[in-house]
């Protein structure tokens, strides 16, 4: 989608020729790993700067380089990806919408994250995800680590209308820290942390809230290494179905510190589990 067209601009008598990265073809909006995004070119124009007369508006695809934004609507138009070595930071009053077509896709479109995404709202101005609506979810936010330098980062963040808001399927030794953030109308699972491998990572979730509506697990976590760290802290967990989980904790424990959960409250089940703990997942921990 991306279209051919370079742009060539001179700085300070150097003269710099750089790929768009547009939003579709025939269209001028940016994509936000655009070199033309000013977020992403301060280092070449000390204080950085609009390239061109049209805002940055989308992503999809994998991200060609380290990116920033803030403060405005980005379309989730396809499957995007932050590969393994790049980073994507989203600041104070970005809303993230997920398309209802997925571009190069063919399922419900998600935010894959292999290496760093940052998520950094405010009390007074929350990051938000969302698909179009309930009836037409879009896929989550998944992150899919290979290295221990990988993580996850979401503060003060709203994530509405997934099917999984977070998901974290990978090697354990990443890290996963989820605080201030306001997650429903999931249509599966609210935060999903599965591992595969051996790890110190960190899975953290606080001062959150999950709406479950009808969906199965407010927070599922299975399969994480023995020496991962994982706290759940002043974190609230509703519902409103029958036979479901509000937590689930599996596997995870049996060498290193006890799963902590501190000030957590499950309310709403009709009827189902508030907090389970698996047979094999004998540690836990409370404050």
């Amino acid at each position: 989608m991306s279209d051919p067209t370079h742009w060539t601009i001179t700085e300070q008598g150097t003269v710099i020729v750089g790929d768009p990265l547009y939003c579709g073809p025939g269209q001028y909006t940016l994509r936000v790993d655009s070199q033309a995004n000013p977020e992403n070119n301060a280092s070449l124009f000390g204080a950085g700067k609009l390239i061109g007369a049209f805002p940055v508006q989308c992503m999809f695809g994998a991200l060609q380089r380290d990116a920033q934004f803030s403060g405005s609507n980005l379309a989730l138009l396809g499957d995007t990806t932050v590969p393994q070595g790049r980073s994507l930071t989203l600041g104070p009053g970005v809303h993230v919408e997920a398309s209802t077509v997925n571009y190069g896709g063919v399922d419900d479109i998600e935010l894959t994250v292999v290496g760093v995404l940052r998520v950094q709202g405010t009390p007074q101005n929350m990051v938000t995800f969302s698909g179009p609506n309930s009836l037409e979810p879009w896929g989550g936010i998944r992150k899919s680590s290979l290295s221990a330098g990988d993580k996850l980062i979401l503060d003060y963040v709203h994530i509405q209308n997934a099917n999984v808001g977070v998901g974290d399927i990978g090697n354990t030794a990443d890290s996963l820290v989820i605080r201030h953030c306001q997650i429903d109308d999931v249509g599966y699972i609210g935060i999903n942390a599965v591992g595969t491998g051996p790890g110190t990572g960190v899975l953290l979730v606080e001062d959150t809230v999950i709406d479950m509506e009808g969906a199965d697990t407010g927070i599922f976590v299975y399969g994480l290494s023995p020496f991962y760290t994982t706290r759940i802290q002043n974190v609230t967990v509703t519902g409103d179905a029958a036979g479901v989980y509000g937590i689930l904790l599996g596997s995870q424990g049996t060498n290193g510190s006890p799963a902590i959960l501190d000030s957590v409250s499950v309310t709403g089940l009709t009827t189902g589990v508030g907090v389970y703990v698996a047979e094999w997942s004998p540690e836990i921990g409370y404050g």
